[in-house]
């Protein structure tokens, strides 16, 4: 899948795609990565980052599920959950993941938001 345009080049894109980034790049991969494209990098990332995706699915590690798959036991322990959590992010704070939240709140409140997710059939470790 490619985003298309002047920008990708799809002989450019094969070959970024082929490049071991956990290696030290070579000299021609590093010509190859600064005489690339934004579009052309994007599109490769968005291909692994892809293939990662499916790599997890595959193995049980992500679930294929998607919001829509709520059901009304789980939206309503999410209702709960912005309740207690809302007290605690700052106005258009739209960064700070629930996570973070949970270290800085009152320990009661955590254990509750920690029960309310568990009664909705959401694992706060992963998956739900």
């Amino acid at each position: 899948m490619t985003t298309g345009g002047d920008d990708v080049r799809p002989d450019v894109v094969s070959a970024l795609a082929s490049v071991d980034f956990t290696r030290p790049l070579t000299e021609d991969d590093a010509a190859l990565l600064y005489n690339s494209t934004e579009a052309e990098r994007v599109d490769v990332a968005r291909r692994h980052h892809d293939a990662a995706l499916e790599a997890l699915r595959e193995a049980g590690v992500l679930s294929r599920r998607t919001v829509w798959d709520v059901n009304q036991r789980q939206l309503m322990a999410l209702a709960a959950v912005y309740d207690v959590a809302r007290r605690y992010w700052q106005p258009n704070d739209n960064r700070k993941p629930l996570g973070d939240l949970l270290k800085i709140m009152t320990q009661r409140d955590a254990e509750q938001v920690v029960w309310l997710l568990r009664w909705g059939a959401y694992e706060p470790d992963g998956g739900w």
